[in-house]
């Protein structure tokens, strides 16, 4: 709290080098106000907004609120006069050409004789951590909205490991109640987890181990004492200049997906001893018809040999009767 014990030390202080340089040469506007609130000094910094200090003295800093902010920040002005409160109050400011800047309130009494009559303050442009938080705030209402719609398992951790968001599904998937779920106590969580787990040293080793390698990513299957299996994907959460806040898991039931895939597997090996034993049979078959085909052959070779022998019979035959005088008793071509 800053004390000035009479007017006259106030006056010096203001027309000090030093005070003069530390106000004007600030990034922040500094102000006095009397006890109604009216400034009677400002920095020039209000340029800033467009405005030069002597157009605001004897004007209430209320006058430039943004109408929505007005009755808070009198709120905490009056604090601070009865009070000596001085936590900062963040409301917005109004430009000269209309437009509205948000500005952080650091206020502290001044007192002569022991009873406060005015307030000095400094005010600071904080319109980017506004904006940023802002951004924040929508990205994390889209986050949720997305988490709640989305059909996988969705849980986040901070950088801790320490559960900050998850969505119904990822309850429903896990059978965790809603009591242990809302209590984000991540023991709990496991204890209704890990007994449902074929290999739960497994699931908790390669937990651990992600939550010591901030930077690696993470896909594969977690199989359950009942026959379900969860594909499992996770991926750290960083910040544009890889600052690491946590990390984020998705959960998917393939269960299904698994079961038409062994089906698919099991029909495709019948199928195939199928097709096995059928080439073997058509190779049998094969192998029985080149040997029949063989016998074939000799047996037309042994014919045709022996109807060249009786053509050679008969040609005999003929030239003998032909010798004795009579005509040849065969026809021969």
């Amino acid at each position: 709290m800053v004390i000035i014990e009479n007017e006259k030390y106030k006056e010096l202080l203001m027309n000090s080098d030093r005070f003069k340089d530390i106000v004007e040469y600030s990034r922040d506007i500094v102000y006095f106000a009397d006890s109604k609130g009216n400034f009677t000094y400002i920095s020039p910094r209000i340029s800033i907004l467009g405005y030069q200090p002597q157009d605001l003295i004897g004007k209430s800093p209320f006058e430039l609120t943004h109408p929505d902010d007005v009755a808070e920040a009198q709120r905490a002005f009056d604090r601070t006069l009865t009070a000596g409160e001085y936590s900062p109050t963040i409301f917005r400011l109004r430009r000269k050409d209309g437009e509205y800047v948000w500005y952080e309130d650091y206020r502290s009494t001044v007192k002569k004789a022991g009873s406060a009559f005015h307030v000095v303050g400094i005010l600071r442009d904080v319109s980017r951590r506004i904006q940023g938080k802002q951004e924040l705030d929508f990205k994390n209402v889209l986050l949720e909205a997305q988490a709640a719609t989305c059909p996988e398992g969705i849980l986040c951790v901070d950088h801790n490991g320490r559960s900050v968001l998850f969505n119904r599904r990822f309850g429903e998937m896990w059978s965790i109640p809603d009591n242990i779920l809302s209590s984000k106590n991540d023991d709990k969580m496991l204890g209704c987890v890990l007994p449902q787990l074929s290999d739960p040293d497994e699931f908790i080793n390669k937990v651990r181990y992600l939550y010591a390698h901030t930077d690696e990513s993470s896909h594969d299957m977690v199989r359950f004492k009942d026959g379900r299996v969860f594909e499992r994907d996770s991926s750290p959460l960083t910040g544009g200049e890889g600052e690491y806040y946590g990390r984020i898991w998705f959960f998917k039931d393939i269960t299904e997906h698994e079961k038409a895939e062994d089906e698919l597997e099991a029909r495709v090996t019948d199928r195939t001893s199928e097709l096995e034993h059928e080439v073997a049979e058509r190779k049998k078959t094969e192998a029985a018809l080149k040997e029949r085909m063989r016998e074939m052959e000799i047996l037309n070779e042994a014919t045709i040999g022996r109807e060249i022998k009786m053509i050679d019979l008969e040609k005999e035959v003929n030239s003998l009767l032909v010798e004795l005088g009579r005509g040849p008793k065969y026809r021969v071509l």
